[in-house]
């Protein structure tokens, strides 16, 4: 009762994960039980751990990020500054539906595809922590406030979307 509150309408959301070999397949299906359009996003927040960020290796495939702290838009070369205390960079205009960290440090490569529901992905780590996240997101922060690049299901209507993250070691 304390969801429907703020949002106002029945749905019907299923996840189902399925391990393939070394990658995790999730796929998801949104359905608007309600009786008016409903306008939705989602992402995900994977925690990936890592030693030495200096020796991760980030593939994403977009030229330039919007720093989710400051709004200021920047280039993007791969590479990032680890010394800062918080990276949360969103990045659109994706030139495909795949991304990778390669951890040198881990001899670990973390592949993720995605399908066009995500429009856009997120690269966030903490300053002295040992992770990062590589979040695949349908529309950026705050979007059921500003309205942008919303998801909107007609009654009845559902969709899916599908998410795969593969670890390989070498």
């Amino acid at each position: 009762m304390q969801t429907k509150a703020v949002y106002p309408f029945d749905f019907h959301l299923a996840f189902t994960y399925a391990l393939r070999g070394n990658t995790l397949e999730i796929r998801q299906e949104y359905k608007n039980l309600s009786s008016t359009p409903m306008p939705f996003s989602s992402g995900f927040h994977p925690y990936f751990l890592c030693g030495d960020k200096n020796q991760i290796e980030v593939d994403i495939p977009s030229t330039s990020y919007q720093d989710n702290r400051t709004k200021e838009n920047l280039a993007f070369d791969g590479k990032f500054d680890f010394e800062q205390d918080e990276i949360d960079a969103v990045f659109g205009n994706l030139a495909s539906r795949s991304t990778s960290v390669t951890d040198s440090d881990r001899q670990l490569k973390i592949a993720i595809a995605y399908d066009d529901f995500y429009t856009c992905l997120v690269f966030w780590t903490v300053k002295g922590k040992d992770f990062y996240c590589l979040e695949p997101w349908s529309a950026s922060r705050n979007s059921l406030n500003t309205q942008e690049n919303l998801t909107v299901l007609a009654p009845n209507e559902s969709c899916t979307a599908t998410v795969r993250i593969t670890a390989n070691f070498f």
